[in-house]
């Protein structure tokens, strides 16, 4: 009965992809046993289906493999019905993508989330920002490694340390300001006579974090490196939402990170990071087309409201 529902309500979305048109989502995931998935969702009028999955383990992932199974997707959907193709921003992706959109009356572009990922992953590659990181990961793998230490953290500091991921390289901000947040917790714990007269004071991997903890020069650079990271990130949140969509909003969020990060001293390194990926990558007359009827609309709610 549950999947008699399921695939009803289903059948009603897709009926609105010849109406509405349809955009196309391919995204690849490689898990830790390094089997490779690909997954393929449709998006049409605010309403996301799955499509299907296929197991890439045994492949090879060149731009041949990947145009050919989205060419199957693009029949499966129905070409006529599909507007745009979304893909990450691997080589073969872009190389797929471009061929797709030679031999088919559609649009092909890259997915803001991921581009804006890549932003953070060039930022952390700088000296400074890496060894900022470097340290911050040690203080939070050297805690939650060890359990005693992991019960007084969350007693002293009220909760738990994000933790950055593996794969999203934005989580390195979430960490590190997740981090600066517990900062008087964090110093009041490593001064503790509990933490004193513990063994693991004593040992070299413990005093290398006792000293990262309590040095005014780690925390003055990890605050500086959450500022220059935030209004990137703030982006990030709003176009990796799934709410309502925000491919109207990608000029006018570039323009204010852009924005924020001038008005601050010693950022120009990441402006240029960040030009570099928009320019080459993520910048889209799609993008601007969109920017400018989302300016028209509520230009036209504005004037509604007003003669009400």
């Amino acid at each position: 009965m549950e999947y008699e529902e399921i695939k009803d309500h289903v059948n009603k979305m897709k009926a609105k992809w010849e109406t509405y048109g349809c955009t196309i989502i391919c995204d690849g995931w490689t898990g830790p046993t390094r089997m490779s998935i690909i997954n393929f969702m449709v998006f049409s009028k605010g309403s996301t289906v799955f499509q299907k999955s296929i197991d890439a383990s045994n492949q090879i992932k060149d731009h041949k493999y990947i145009y050919k199974q989205l060419k199957k997707i693009i029949l499966e959907v129905g070409k006529k019905n599909v507007v745009q193709i979304v893909t990450d921003n691997g080589s073969e992706f872009v190389k797929a993508g471009k061929k797709l959109i030679r031999d088919y009356n559609l649009y092909w572009t890259l997915c803001a989330a991921h581009c804006i990922d890549l932003m953070f992953e060039d930022i952390g590659k700088n000296e400074n920002v890496a060894i900022v990181i470097k340290q911050a990961r040690a203080i939070t793998t050297y805690i939650y490694n060890h359990n005693w230490l992991l019960a007084k953290m969350r007693e002293t500091c009220k909760g738990d340390i994000i933790r950055p991921g593996l794969t999203r390289f934005a989580t390195n901000y979430l960490a590190l300001d997740s981090l600066v947040k517990k900062k008087a917790g964090l110093k009041q714990l490593f001064t503790s006579t509990d933490w004193t007269n513990h063994n693991y004071s004593a040992s070299k991997e413990g005093q290398t974090v006792e000293n990262i903890v309590l040095n005014h020069t780690f925390w003055d650079q990890a605050h500086k490196v959450c500022q220059l990271f935030e209004p990137l990130y703030k982006f990030l949140h709003i176009v990796d939402t799934e709410i309502y969509p925000t491919m109207g909003a990608v000029y006018e969020l570039m323009r204010i990170v852009k924005e924020e990060l001038d008005k601050m001293h010693g950022a120009k390194w990441i402006l240029t990071i960040i030009n570099n990926r928009w320019d080459k990558i993520l910048k889209h007359p799609l993008h601007a087309a969109a920017y400018i009827l989302q300016g028209c609309k509520e230009r036209i709610c504005k004037t509604n409201n007003n003669s009400f």
